[in-house]
């Protein structure tokens, strides 16, 4: 059988996909069937033990703006009454710092 002390060690530190690449490069150089067969094989192995990086789900972001809401209302910051980052009042619901709708005064 093939033997690859590279590919065995990156498995052994838990780096599968590195080590399905490692693989993968000894696949080219495999010279029977067998050989391409168990190669193969230790690639597929090692993909599917990789994980994929976890994304950002909304739920996780929903947590992060309720926590710094939290943190405003337990430093005073009243959101509904002054923009904590410009330091101007809060003026309506339109996000415009006069009140204003599309850019003319009421």
């Amino acid at each position: 059988m093939v033997h690859d002390d590279k590919a065995e060690e990156l498995e052994a530190k838990g780096l599968w996909r590195r080590a399905a690449e490692r693989w993968g490069e000894l696949l080219k150089q495999a010279k029977s069937d067998e050989e391409r067969r168990y190669v193969t094989q230790r690639r597929a192995q090692c993909s599917a033990k990789a994980t994929r990086p976890k994304t950002t789900e909304w739920g996780h972001v929903c947590a992060v703006r309720a926590a710094a809401t939290r943190t405003l209302k337990d430093m005073g910051i009243d959101q509904k009454k002054e923009d904590p980052l410009r330091g101007t009042k809060y003026r309506g619901e339109t996000g415009r710092r006069d009140g204003s709708e599309y850019g003319h005064n009421n």
